[in-house]
């Protein structure tokens, strides 16, 4: 499964596509389409730096107090950089959008940040400092980031839809289809020459032949350990109920499923 790494071959997340989004100088450029571990998304650039919007709102007439972002270009869960140097910000999984008044809007043009009078009334989602403990990321080592191919098993998305439309923002989370034979495993996500963590499975054949031999022996050698197919162990006691867990002989999750 590809994953982006850094510099130091520190894993950022898996990689998902390619879109375009804002540098720090406020020019569109290339990025990679990220899916992190915790569920948070991302647009990575080339040199490490993480994408994001050119223009911030404020409620205020002074660029002051809390920033949002439009609900018609984004989406919960997105973490972005802005600005130079470059700022972190979130918005939160659990947010809610909110129609305000935007007295002003803070852009980003040829690395120069200004403040300018606006009156838009729209839908948006309030914004929050990075918060690593929650999207997983701290920082990325600087410098170029690279491809790799490793095996992965956790939570993370393996496919969205569209996670960002032109402008850079998070348009559209992934939305899987119905699972064709275990937990998690759509049909699309089989013999689609990708060894998918979650068909590399007896129930999925190994993920219809996508998986090397080397990757089967090890799906096997997990299986012999599991309390039920497909339940791996690093998703016993998560705190998040995993339906392939949710039963008596994985003790229901270990306790993060009610029944």
């Amino acid at each position: 499964m590809p994953q982006l790494v850094d510099a130091d071959m520190r894993a950022i997340g898996v990689f998902v596509g390619t879109t375009r989004s804002h540098d720090q100088t406020g020019a569109v450029t290339s990025a990679f389409e990220v899916a992190l571990p915790s569920g948070y998304f991302a647009a990575v650039l080339a040199d490490g730096q993480l994408g994001g919007p050119a223009v911030l709102y404020y409620e205020s007439e002074a660029c002051e107090g809390t920033m949002y972002l439009p609900a018609s270009e984004t989406l919960p869960g997105y973490l972005f950089g802005f600005g130079a140097p470059t700022a972190w910000y979130l918005i939160a999984k659990e947010t809610r959008v909110r129609q305000i008044e935007a007295k002003s809007m803070l852009s980003v043009t040829a690395g120069v940040t200004s403040c300018s009078e606006v009156n838009l009334s729209d839908r948006f989602y309030a914004l929050n400092s990075n918060r690593s403990e929650e999207t997983g990321l701290a920082r990325i080592q600087p410098g170029r980031v690279s491809l790799q191919t490793v095996s992965v098993s956790g939570r993370a998305p393996r496919k969205r839809q569209s996670l960002f439309n032109n402008s850079g923002s998070g348009a559209q989370l992934y939305q899987p289809g119905p699972d064709a034979c275990a937990p998690g495993c759509s049909a699309d996500l089989l013999a689609n020459g990708v060894c998918e963590s979650e068909c590399n499975n007896n129930q999925c054949g190994y993920d219809s032949g996508d998986c090397s031999a080397a990757e089967i022996e090890q799906a096997i050698e997990e299986e012999r350990l599991l309390c039920a197919p497909a339940c791996a162990a690093v998703d016993l006691g998560d705190g998040f109920c995993d339906r392939a867990c949710n039963n008596a002989a994985c003790a229901y999750d270990q306790g993060d499923c009610s029944n």
